[in-house]
């Protein structure tokens, strides 16, 4: 079984704007695994990885659980500052709205 997994749907924004090799690698690249950091990247990711634990010799592939799906921003927040919670939004089901995005359709089968 494949646990705690995500892939961004967007750019995840700079902690630090002076964080100059980090913005360089998104700028750079803007792929994770050689996908697009998009919501088509995001889906293609996750049916790849479907697939292949389908595909574990014997049968023994038990199933993929994303890892927060549901963490979005709250806007308005005015609780502590959680600092990993800006590196992991991008990486929900779910885009700034709260509208599903294609990587939900990974998961329909």
């Amino acid at each position: 079984m494949v646990v705690e997994t995500g892939f961004p749907w967007k750019p995840q924004p700079l902690p630090d704007p002076r964080d100059y090799t980090r913005k360089l690698s998104l700028e750079e690249s803007m792929t994770a695994f050689g996908y697009p950091l998009s919501q088509q990247g995001q889906v293609d990711f996750l049916r790849q990885l479907i697939q292949i634990v389908k595909e574990t010799p014997g049968g023994k592939g038990t199933g993929v659980l994303y890892w927060a799906p549901e963490h979005i921003p709250i806007k308005n927040w005015a609780g502590p500052e959680e600092p990993d919670a800006a590196d992991w939004y991008p990486r929900a089901l779910f885009d700034d709205d709260g509208e599903m995005t294609l990587g939900m359709e990974a998961f329909e089968d």
